[in-house]
């Protein structure tokens, strides 16, 4: 009975199965989807007013009965507003949007978690509530999350839905109701997931929110953004004891990768219960049961061939193991894998293009691997041959100099062939050739000229860097102290233009006497001589790279006069005082690269002068004061100097003097033993007014009173009302000579209107060797004090959108001066704030909704500490779509945001605010916010293409805001050997229709990294892209730097193609502005054989076994030997019988035909230099 018994149950499990809607078993729970109406919770239901509103978690929510769950009792539920519960002993406090965390369980102190609908959403303008109903044993604890928005960006109410907990039976229900509003995609936290995770049952997440999921215990999908229909109901039934022996393989993984298919191979467990692996694949996201999903067969060998793909294109995987009706299939998690995706340089026709760079400096070479490349020529005999396929890749440079330089570095082992090539195809010729053991020079370079770099490998394919140089130069005239280049002493700064040098090519100067202020390291030098004036005079540097100059008192003693140096860092000017020199004598001066290292930087030029010393200014007593002008916010009142001012005998004040705030360590006020100073007065038009200080050098701008009479006056009774501190350079972003300094500004109140007061600015530190004397000029401005206009909300000031970020059409100007909280409660609120309002504009073709792009200070001073709101409206309890902070230690970052799911037509507000006190130090700052623009292929710009030589058409455009542009099949933006492995890259389009066969791009912009393009080829912007050349500044380099001028070649002239410029990584590189130059250009040689020499073979037919003679030409200069290789009529290479090196004799080579069969034949002949001979077709009888 008992066999028969279970044959029964078998049999009623597999006619269950065989049904759609009805019950599948997972470990502990059975599942059931079905149709039931969808009923709110009525006015007697208890309001949850926390849980409406964006990211919250709500704790000890009571359940009003004791609910089992994973093993464990619980009374009270967390609930989160992002459409999920969990049951716990502990508190939790994360709300997280991310779905994800039903299969990791990554929230804290949740214990089981159960989620109806979890994705980003938000209660903002929706209705929470929970109700305990019935009686015990039979009571239902329901939570409802009414008209919430789906992705806290969609503008209104998307759904419904309710979690139920049954006290008896344990079993737990979701019921839905759709709204009218869409869900809004802005980002992978939409993406939704609904199930259980519990403690002990594991987890049960549904493939999506369909008529008919199917759950799983790994996740199925990463996730979805389709509505559930109205009264869509799942029922998770607890069915005790019932666990599965189903089991999915321990471990997987996928090889044999190639263009159209992949292989997976797994592992089973020891105790294994049995059951048939299948794998299941498709494009990344793949819904199960979609035309996209596919479905593999295991093997036998524990593995399955995936087939049906497309070439570099992103597909996953998971296994599921059949065990049967009676078990549902057991599955693993998904896992990801690309298909082969050819090398960018792997024809020679797209070779990746080569700056000449001016110094052997591995941040600047360019990294490349022959990894799953394709063979185009055989290899090269002259050197190293390799022991299997050539698999080779391609660059060209263009000669600089008539010399230069191949170095290509690799690991311990990895030799790699370096092949320098007039041109590519089968015809062209090998000019030299050479391994990464050593540099490959060549000369008789045409200056100008195309050169191709083919690159090779000898080993297994790994990562190398290679990097073209100029070949070596003779050093400078002035190397060598003995001729040192005589400097006329000017009369005074600015006199004589000042005398450009490098250390380009230098060599270091032997004997003692290095560096004096470099601890005594040796390293390239230069010389220059000048004669002492009777005056004070000075030396001015200025170098491109950190470097030091030092004075000699002669060549042949070597020794320096050690407090007569100085080390200037790249791009500042250093001043060398040659105080107490006596007049009359010659001396030296020794230019050095400070870095101690033989090899010099990349940029290795400096300017140098020795001038008499300047005046000292007209206002630097009191007697000479300026008068400062009263200015509008942002405009410059006077621009002075603090170069040669003397003490005008009024103390530096001895308290505080205020500095703004700055990160990590700020620089405070240090009284000076005196005040070098320059002086200015202005009358008060006002009660208020602000001073600001720009200074080149730290500085100090203070304003005193007297009763009567000048400040500089023995006895005049001084009132100090206030000082503050300006910085050249800020502390966190020291050294980064292209950001702007932390200006001083002081807010002076309480004025009497009418009243004349004295303003003075003086220096804070003294040069030293190591901070030398540098600039010394300044701006300095007064303003008054007003209450911008649009410091309140209903005052918020309309922005027109512009075409573009760059040109911005409609930029803001504005200024927190003045501004004033808007709302008073949280600290948040009570922070100074302006405010701002846009239209949004049309949707693009296709969509329903737009976007906008808001960027700050985009070439201008930024803000220093702050943030903004992106909201619904002006009030305070207005909806806040998005928020954005940022803090002092991200001031060199320029802020902004991107805005999607807009609706066209409607108004929205920008608050930004500021959490400095007043006033700021930046007085005047700005912001642009422009429509979407060519995001993608089909909203390209035309990018026009100069002819003549000459760039006649600049186009200025912007990377900041763009999106990541996978949008036709086709377009991949990680490309092997151009760009990065990996990374986001987010580009602009560009739609170009060459006139001439081949064009340049030039750009010297950092923003520029990486250009790809691409050839429509089904006509159309919105359809399959192959992508024609790749062309890259950094492909995984650490350095960065503009993409130079590359060349795009073998066009169709007329024939529309597209453009995808970008940086080569979003979160190492810069977004911003940048300006493309195309030009037409020249086609490279590809070395058709129009005149290639002809052989001369006999006898032909001829007898198997009988040997083959091949004379070659006569002017043809050959090596001792040459490669013979057989290939059949349809030119397929056939074994090496009667083929490989052959000796040649008196210009012959005697080729045996042992072995071959009676038939057609081709011959060629491959010359030590890579070249081949032409096929000549040879009979054998």
């Amino acid at each position: 009975m008992k066999k028969n018994y279970s044959w029964c149950i078998i049999l009623l499990l597999l006619c269950i199965a065989s049904r759609p809607g009805q019950a599948q078993q997972v470990s502990g729970y059975e599942f059931r989807a079905q149709t039931r109406t969808y009923v709110p919770l009525g006015s007697d239901a208890t309001r949850l007013p926390a849980v409406e509103a964006d990211e919250v978690i709500v704790n000890d929510i009571p359940l009003g009965f004791t609910f089992v769950m994973g093993g464990r009792f619980y009374t009270k539920v967390a609930v989160s507003s992002n459409g999920w519960m969990a049951l716990s002993t502990l508190p939790v406090s994360d709300p997280t949007p991310s779905s994800e965390q039903l299969v990791s369980m990554g929230v804290v102190n949740a214990e089981n978690i159960i989620a109806p609908l979890w994705a980003d959403l938000s209660g903002s303008g929706g209705r929470a509530f929970y109700q305990t109903t019935g009686t015990a044993p039979n009571r239902v604890f329901t939570m409802e999350w009414r008209d919430f928005r789906w992705d806290k960006q969609a503008p209104q109410a998307v759904v419904s839905f309710q979690a139920r907990l049954y006290e008896r039976e344990r079993t737990i229900e979701f019921n839905y109701r759709p709204e009218a509003g869409s869900v809004s995609n802005t980002g992978p936290l939409a993406l939704a997931r609904a199930g259980l995770n519990t403690r002990d049952e594991g987890r049960h997440v549904l493939s999506n929110l369909g008529q008919a999921p199917r759950p799983y215990s790994y996740s199925p999908g990463p996730g979805t953004l389709i509505k559930p229909a109205n009264g869509q109901q799942y029922e998770f039934l607890y069915r005790p004891n019932r666990y599965l022996s189903c089991q999915s393989p321990e471990s997987s993984s996928v090889t044999r990768v190639g263009r159209t298919t992949a292989r997976v191979s797994w592992v089973l467990g020891n105790n294994w219960p049995g059951g048939q692996p299948r794998v299941h694949y498709g494009p990344l996201g793949f819904v199960l049961g979609s035309a996209a999903e596919k479905i593999a067969p295991g093997l036998p060998g524990d593995s399955a061939q995936l087939t049906d793909l497309l070439p570099a294109s992103a597909y996953e995987y998971f296994i599921e193991t059949d065990c049967g009706a009676a078990n549902f299939p057991a599955s693993t998690r998904r896992t990801s894998f690309s298909t082969f995706t050819p090398l960018s340089n792997d024809e020679a026709s797209s070779a990746l293009w080569l700056p000449v760079i001016e110094v052997e400096k591995q941040n600047l070479f360019t990294q490349g691997t022959c990894l799953n490349a394709s063979a185009s020529l055989p290899a090269n005999s002259t050197c190293i041959l390799p022991t299997g396929a050539v698999r080779d890749v391609w660059y060209v440079f263009r000669a600089t100099s008539t010399s230069h330089q191949i170095l290509l570095n690799a690991g311990p082992g990895d030799t790699h062939v370096v092949e320098l090539r007039n041109g590519y195809g089968s015809s062209s010729r090998a000019l030299a050739c050479g391994t990464n053991t050593a540099p490959l020079r060549v000369n008789s370079l045409v200056v100008g000229a195309a050169y191709f770099v083919r690159v090779y490998t000898l080993a297994a394919p790994a990562i190398f860097t290679v990097g073209v140089l100029p070949g070596q130069l003779p050093p400078p005239p002035n190397d060598d102290c003995s001729a040192a280049q005589l400097l006329t002493v000017a009369s005074g700064p600015g006199a004589l233009p000042a005398t450009p040098g490098t250390v380009r090519y230098a060599t270091p100067r032997s004997g003692d006497g290095y560096a004096a202020c470099a601890n005594g390291n040796e390293s390239k030098d230069v010389f220059y001589k000048f004669v002492m004036p009777s005056g004070p005079a000075e030396v001015l540097f200025r170098p491109a790279f950190e470097a030091g100059v030092e004075v000699l008192s002669s060549c042949t003693s070597g020794t320096s006069l050690s407090t007569n140096c100085i080390v200037v860092q790249a791009g500042r000017l250093g001043r060398l005082s040659l105080a107490g020199l006596p007049p009359g004598a010659t001396y030296y001066l020794r230019v050095y690269n400070r870095n101690w290292e033989i090899h010099i930087p990349t940029d290795a030029r400096f300017t140098i002068a020795v001038n008499s010393l300047a005046p000292a200014p007209a206002n630097d007593e009191c007697s000479g004061a300026q008068t400062l002008p009263l200015t509008p916010t942002g405009v410059v009142g006077v621009s002075g100097t603090l170069l040669s001012a003397t003490s005008s005998g009024l103390q530096p004040p001895t308290s505080e003097c205020y500095a703004a705030p700055s990160s990590f360590a700020p620089e405070r006020y240090t009284p000076p033993s005196s005040a070098r100073d320059v002086w200015y007065q202005f009358t008060a038009t006002a009660t208020t007014h602000v001073l600001g200080l720009n200074a080149t050098r730290h500085a100090v701008v203070e304003v005193v009173q007297t009763t009567a009479g000048s400040p500089c006056a023995s006895g005049a009774v001084v009132q100090r009302l206030g000082c503050a501190m300006a910085r050249p350079i800020g502390p966190i972003i020291d050294g980064a000579t292209t950001r702007p300094p932390l200006p001083a500004r002081l807010l002076l109140p309480n004025l009497v209107v009418g009243t004349t007061y004295w303003v003075r600015v003086f220096q804070v530190t003294e040069p030293t060797a190591r901070t030398p004397d540098g600039e010394a000029s300044f701006d300095l401005s007064l303003h008054t004090w007003t209450t911008p206009g649009n410091d309140e909300p209903q005052n918020a000031q309309l922005v027109a959108l512009a075409s573009s970020l760059s040109p911005c059409s409609t930029r803001v100007e504005f200024s927190f001066d003045g501004a004033t909280p808007s709302f008073t409660g949280t600290t948040q609120s009570e922070k100074r704030d302006l405010w701002f309002s846009f239209v949004a504009p049309p949707a693009p073709a296709g969509h329903t909704t737009s976007r906008v792009i808001l960027r700050l200070g985009e070439n201008e001073e930024h803000l220093q500490d702050g943030g903004m709101e992106f909201r619904d409206g002006p009030n305070v309890n207005s909806f806040v779509y998005s928020s954005q902070s940022w803090g002092r230690a991200l001031m060199a970052l320029r802020p902004g945001d991107s805005y999607s799911g807009l609706t066209p037509g409607k108004t929205y507000y920008l608050r930004l605010y500021s959490s400095l006190p007043n006033p700021e130090p930046f007085a005047r700052m700005s912001l642009c916010l422009s429509v979407d623009v060519n995001n993608d292929p089909c909203s390209a710009l035309p990018l026009p293409i100069s002819a003549g030589g000459h760039c006649l058409q600049p186009v200025q455009g912007s990377t900041y805001g763009a999106g990541e542009s996978r949008l036709n099949t086709g377009v991949h933006a990680l490309i092997p050997n151009c760009g990065p492995p990996k990374g986001t890259i987010r580009d602009v389009w560009y739609r170009v229709v060459p006139a001439t066969p081949a064009f340049t791009l030039h750009t010297d912009d950092k923003t520029i990294t990486l250009a790809r393009l691409y050839l429509p080829t089904a006509g159309t912007c919105d359809g399959n892209m192959q992508l024609i050349s790749c062309q890259s500044s950094r492909a995984g380099l650490a350095e960065i730097r503009g993409l130079g001028t590359v060349l795009f070649d073998n066009l169709t002239v007329g024939q529309p193609y597209y453009l995808a410029v970008s940086n080569s990584d979003n979160y190492y590189e810069e977004t911003g502005p940048f300006t493309l130059c195309a030009q037409t250009a020249l086609t490279l040689p590809t070395r058709p054989a129009t005149t290639q020499p002809q052989l001369n073979v006999w006898p032909n037919p001829v007898t198997a076994g009988e040997l083959l003679s091949v004379q070659l030409p006569a002017d043809l200069a050959v090596a001792a030997q040459v490669r013979v290789e057989w290939l059949s009529a349809l030119g397929q290479v056939l074994p090496a019988t009667g083929a490989g090196e052959l000796p040649v004799g008196q210009g012959q080579v005697q080729v045996p035909t042992a072995g071959r069969a009676a038939g057609l034949y081709l011959l060629r002949l491959w010359l030590p230099d890579g070249q081949p001979l032409p096929v000549h077709r040879i009979v054998v009888q």
